[in-house]
């Protein structure tokens, strides 16, 4: 049913929140600010709950649709994809809206078929958001997607993280000189991240005053290893292993310069809005969002395609005035305003919800 203008919108996000990224928990507060009404459903969809609750929700918002499905087991994975297939079947047959938010034109460990199929059919029962135009376009070329794709910004991280340590408290803490140039990379340690050419990037930099800061939960034990074996070999490399609770975040940028993003592939980066967020400086590929983000006052972009592309980034920020890329970082970040982006999805679900029942 069309929510009438004076009724509130009813929406239900899955997964309803992320463990280690508060987008959708920031998303739905500004939501409620705009008078949307968050029905929040069980952690994976739920057929028998579609079935009991689809008359008191107007909107099925789907992020990361990969979580509801991807298994170590690939028959437990394939049991998965059936099971969430049948629940988007059944709310596109009960006349429910749908909406996907792709955070990513592709999963980041992607199982290829399987999940290129999924973005085939979530393209075809769902209305779509994307981050930047660059994302809006690539589901349109790979996905097929028709029709009208709300196009609206991450929104930012500022307050939303303890900030209260100064840089001398932060670098005392974990050990890092006062007089260091620090890069920081920061976040969970996948693959995708590139952290390995950052590495080797990293080393082949002369100056003992460099420091190159990594901390993030792990992944793969392998890829930890190495990351272990190239700070014994480059004590200018400082490893923090393990799950960064909220608390400490601002330590490590508080503790940095420059925060490099060295992704191998990319559409929306939560780390880059949490380094603008933090007033940090950012070094990045040029792919995916990040340059409809990033300019040259807040940071430098490199061709990945270049194999020396990062190196020369890295060289090239030991010359730029960190306090004033930190500011600019900073106001680019405060341009991210939730209470716009939340503002762009209720006038979007309204429009979808009443085109539906035209239809």
């Amino acid at each position: 049913m069309r929510p009438s203008a004076s009724s509130a919108l009813r929406v239900a996000h899955f997964p309803p929140q992320a463990p280690e990224n508060p987008y959708i928990q920031l998303l739905c507060d500004a939501l409620r600010e705009r008078g949307v009404s968050i029905v929040t459903p069980p952690g994976r969809p739920s057929i028998l709950w579609l079935l009991r609750m689809h008359r008191s929700v107007d909107v099925l918002h789907f992020h990361w649709p990969e979580v509801h499905y991807q298994r170590r087991s690939r028959l437990l994975t394939l049991l998965k994809l059936g099971h969430f297939a049948a629940f988007l079947l059944t709310a596109v047959g009960l006349g429910c809206t749908v909406v996907w938010t792709a955070h990513n034109v592709e999963p980041h460990e992607s199982t290829v078929l399987l999940d290129r199929w999924v973005l085939r059919f979530m393209v075809r029962v769902a209305s779509i958001v994307a981050h930047c135009q660059w994302a809006a376009d690539e589901v349109r070329r790979r996905w097929g997607a028709r029709g009208e794709i709300l196009v609206v910004p991450h929104g930012h991280y500022i307050g939303r993280y303890p900030d209260r340590v100064s840089r001398e408290e932060a670098r005392r803490r974990l050990g890092l000189p006062m007089d260091a140039r620090v890069f920081l990379h920061f976040g969970a340690l996948r693959e995708y991240k590139g952290v390995e050419n950052l590495l080797t990037a990293f080393q082949k930099l002369g100056g003992d005053h460099l420091r190159l800061l990594i901390a993030g939960q792990l992944r793969d034990a392998a890829l930890g290893e190495r990351i272990c074996k190239a700070a014994r070999q480059d004590s200018r490399i400082v490893f923090y292993p393990g799950f960064v609770a909220e608390e400490s975040v601002q330590l490590y940028f508080r503790a940095a310069d420059m925060v490099v993003l060295s992704y191998a592939r990319v559409t929306t980066s939560g780390s880059l809005i949490l380094a603008l967020s933090f007033g940090r400086g950012v070094i990045a590929p040029s792919m995916g969002c990040l340059p409809e983000i990033i300019d040259t006052s807040t940071g430098i972009l490199y061709n990945p395609m270049d194999e020396d592309g990062l190196l020369e980034a890295l060289r090239r920020s030991l010359g730029m005035d960190r306090s004033v890329a930190g500011m600019k970082a900073r106001e680019a970040a405060e341009r991210l305003s939730w209470n716009g982006v939340a503002e762009q999805h209720a006038a979007f679900y309204r429009k979808i919800c009443g085109t539906r029942v035209e239809r």
